[in-house]
């Protein structure tokens, strides 16, 4: 019964952000709402989406969770390599409990915030690839839920 309710919450939660994002023209913020519901449903400390090109590139970077010092360290943003490429590439999804045990894991930057746990989904319009929605950071993981 409680997880019923949960999913009731949830589903009550994702309609309401999706109305809010209908109603928004501006492209930037209808990808950070985009970030803000996933971090939000997923419970996940830190959520980007990654606008790519027709070769999967990253030409857009847009992130929730970290800090300025964060980005300031961190330095450019990702251009779509590694695992945050391979999503793009194939079109699927990848889930983790442990990002640098992945085949495509190429590293991070240095100064970037420890990560472990990982969830990236691409984001299609009419069967095309437009980006690739990260969020990172659940305590206990992400399940197939």
């Amino acid at each position: 019964m409680v997880e019923r309710r949960q999913g009731r919450d949830d589903l009550l939660l994702l309609i309401k952000r999706a109305s809010a994002i209908v109603e928004q023209v501006d492209v930037q913020s209808l990808l950070d709402s985009t970030i803000d519901a996933a971090v939000e449903l997923t419970g996940a400390r830190y959520g980007a989406l990654g606008v790519v090109d027709e070769h999967g590139k990253i030409i857009e970077f847009h992130h929730r969770g970290a800090t300025d010092l964060d980005i300031e360290h961190i330095g450019n943003p990702p251009v779509g390599r590694g695992v945050l490429g391979d999503i793009s590439r194939h079109g699927s999804i990848v889930r983790v409990d442990d990002i640098t045990a992945h085949d495509g894991y190429t590293g991070m930057p240095s100064g970037h915030p420890n990560m472990s746990s990982f969830l990236g989904v691409p984001v299609k319009a009419r069967d095309k690839i437009f980006g690739n929605l990260y969020v990172t950071e659940k305590p206990g993981g992400f399940d197939e839920e």
